[in-house]
Formats: structure tokens, C-alpha cells, sequence
């Protein structure tokens, strides 16, 4: 997610509140399309980015009940459908959200060699070698 719930927490700014209500209220409606109320515990809260820890538990619950029209919980019970493997983080409906998703693509772009735009524009040695 762009912003998490500790940044709006930290910084109490009404930008940041709208861009992270309306991302929830995305990730709601793609996951109440596709899966049915479900309990598997798993930690989608945290894989998405909208929480780091357990701590802002209360004040999420509180932010959900005053600023949105669903509950924390069920938007708990439709994350958890989600399976949070790398292996299948590319045919997830909500990869462009997740924290893990992104960082795992980040990971797999570092391990590659290949010149990028900035190269091409800061002459480094890429601009010079002919493939």
C-alpha cells in the first residue's frame, strides 16, 4: 500500500486518510467478489502493508468503525482467504497492494544485470556496451 496506518497515525494528514481509506475500500470489494467469508488465519493485515504490528490493532478497529462502511473484521475474514506464498503472489487480486508482493518483485529485479532508463541517461558504462 502506498501508505500504512501508522503514517496517518504519525502524521494525522487528510491526504494520506482519503488515499488509505480508498485503498482499503478497494481491496474490500475486490475481495468480497471473489471469496466468501472465510476463517484461515494467516497474516494478510501485515503482507499488505496496512498494519506492521500488533499494536495498532485497537486504533485500526476504531478507523475501520468510523471512516468505512464495513467492519475490520470482516475485512479480516476476506484477507485471510488470501494465500500468501511468493510462489502465487502474481495471480493475487490484490498484489498491487502488498507490501511482500512488491518487495519480492524488488528482490527479483536487484538480482538482474540489466541497464535501466537512469543508465541511459547518466552515460553510465551500459550507454557503451553493444549487445
Amino acid at each position: 500500500m502506498k501508505y500504512n496506518f501508522k503514517d496517518f497515525i504519525n502524521t494525522n494528514n487528510k491526504n494520506i486518510l482519503k488515499i488509505l481509506i480508498a485503498e482499503i475500500k478497494e481491496i474490500y470489494s475486490i475481495l468480497s467478489l471473489i471469496y466468501t467469508k472465510n476463517s484461515n488465519i494467516n497474516d494478510a493485515l501485515f503482507n499488505l502493508g496496512i498494519i506492521e504490528n500488533d499494536l495498532y490493532i485497537n486504533d485500526l478497529k476504531k478507523f475501520f468503525d468510523t471512516n468505512l462502511d464495513f467492519s475490520l473484521d470482516n475485512f479480516i475474514l476476506l484477507s485471510n482467504n488470501l494465500n500468501c506464498d511468493n510462489n502465487k503472489c502474481s495471480t493475487c487480486p490484490v498484489n498491487k497492494y502488498c507490501n511482500k508482493y512488491r518487495s519480492f518483485l524488488s528482490e527479483q529485479y536487484e538480482k538482474n544485470d540489466y541497464p535501466t532508463i537512469i543508465d541511459l541517461f547518466c552515460r553510465s558504462r551500459w550507454t557503451f556496451i553493444r549487445i
